[in-house]
């Protein structure tokens, strides 16, 4: 009952978010637009690198297709539902995080629902689009079971991603600074997966796989997925590293919360 109330009162929040952003369409629309471009730019890099190079370490075009599709859909989820991750810093620097402990609701869940990202709808739409079509283009039997892990690796690749947004984001709990640059540093690393991380030196591979496990949103499920590479057995592991990393995640934020010190920061 705690929790289907929590959803509830998670969606009423977002719901007022959307009516918000929806009353200035302009600016509704040329978000989406400016998304829908900055996607399509990196896929289409990747095409012009194909027209000279078939292969890159053995992985095909739509291959590498697929992991970027798999960034997508979690970097767009992760910003249509849980934007507000990232006004932590905000919140904690102006004492505004006040509000959130005074209410009779979990602050984590208001913190979360409280921004709504107009980018996360765009990837997400051309994140299924193509992984549908990677699908399509690449020679592997789908059955019941291939399909059944894909979609487990899909939302345990949303959780990763949420998860580590939030540990980054929540150490402005200890920096206590008008600016938190690490959520940005954390997010840059996300593009080292978008390509076969067994093309970047060993320090690299350790860094995205366990400190900063984005390896295993794209990488390892699509090593699995396509049986690619000797250790795409370690996609398996994709949903233990993402309810770790959530754990993780919420009890790095309440320990924030107790270091918090309203405007005295």
């Amino acid at each position: 009952m705690k929790l289907k109330r929590s959803i509830y009162i998670y969606f009423r929040f977002l719901i007022q978010q959307v009516k918000a952003i929806l009353e200035y369409q302009s600016d509704f629309f040329i978000a989406m637009a400016a998304g829908l471009l900055t996607q399509s730019l990196g896929l289409i890099f990747i095409w012009a690198i194909f027209e000279r190079i078939p292969h890159i370490n053995g992985w095909s075009l739509w291959e590498i297709v697929f992991m970027y599709s798999l960034i997508f859909i979690a970097e767009g989820v992760s910003s249509f539902l849980f934007n507000g991750i990232w006004l932590i810093n905000g919140f904690v620097n102006r004492g505004e995080l006040d509000r959130f402990l005074l209410r009779p609701v979990s602050p984590l869940l208001q913190v979360m629902s409280s921004a709504f990202g107009l980018n996360g709808i765009v990837n997400i739409i051309l994140g299924l689009v193509f992984l549908l079509e990677s699908i399509n283009k690449t020679d592997t039997d789908w059955g019941f079971l291939k399909l059944l892990a894909l979609i487990i690796f899909i939302i345990s690749g949303v959780g990763i991603r949420i998860a580590v947004n939030l540990i980054a984001n929540s150490a402005s709990f200890w920096t206590q600074g008008p600016r938190n640059s690490l959520p940005v540093m954390v997010h840059s690393a996300i593009d080292f997966c978008r390509y076969p991380i067994t093309i970047y030196s060993m320090g690299i591979q350790i860094i995205i796989s366990i400190f900063i496990p984005y390896a295993f949103i794209s990488y390892f499920p699509t090593s699995f997925i396509f049986g690619k590479d000797q250790w795409s057995i370690i996609g398996l592991l994709t949903p233990i590293v993402s309810i770790f990393f959530l754990y993780l995640s919420i009890r790095i934020f309440y320990r924030g919360i107790k270091k918090y010190e309203s405007v005295g920061n």
